[in-house]
């Protein structure tokens, strides 16, 4: 049971770490498009904080395996 429940929250981190990494590519190839970003750098990086927590969040739930 308790590795259904990881399984689970894995998967969550996983989904969510995928569309951080779109967030990026979005960002990188239709910044013409984005009006109101002053600073793509710094909404790149909040991105790349985000996947950084996640992948930690991952490996921590795996090893609890």
């Amino acid at each position: 049971m308790k590795d259904t429940f990881l399984d689970a929250q894995i998967a969550l981190y996983q989904g969510q770490l995928k569309v951080e990494e779109a967030n990026i590519l979005n960002l990188i190839h239709n910044s013409v498009g984005i009006g109101e970003h002053t600073s793509i750098s710094d909404d790149i990086d909040k991105h790349i904080a985000k996947i950084a927590e996640l992948k930690e969040k991952i490996e921590v739930a795996e090893s609890l395996k």
